[in-house]
């Protein structure tokens, strides 16, 4: 195979692995952004990755940006990954990405662009 298919095939392990990935704390996305918010330097910018909604996220995004610290919440669908539709709980349903947008985020559902043929057809 040549470097581009290479490429390819190890983007499509590492978006697969990134949507496969399981939250090993029970403290929520939304109160870690909030704590990391406390004190950050002049010029801070924040960026989070999240597969699955979690309700915490918008106030903590909110507060960050009335103090003028941007976010941007890149959302990774797990159902694109894996395969599968209806994945419970996912952070790319629109309800959920219009909360984050309305509490300022800027936001971005991954993946953003087609590479090329997958190998799954998608």
């Amino acid at each position: 195979p040549d470097k581009r298919d290479r490429s390819a095939a190890r983007l499509t392990e590492i978006e697969t692995l990134l949507a496969e990935v399981r939250a090993d704390s029970q403290v929520s996305i939304g109160v870690e952004l909030a704590q990391a918010g406390q004190a950050p330097g002049n010029g801070s910018v924040f960026y989070v990755m999240v597969t699955k909604a979690d309700p915490t996220l918008p106030g903590a995004i909110a507060g960050l940006l009335r103090r003028g610290f941007p976010v941007t919440v890149l959302i990774y669908d797990p159902g694109h990954f894996l395969g599968r539709r209806g994945v419970p709980n996912s952070a790319a349903e629109p309800a959920y990405v219009d909360a984050l947008t309305s509490a300022g985020a800027r936001t971005a559902i991954v993946p953003l662009v087609n590479y090329g043929a997958r190998s799954d057809g998608q």
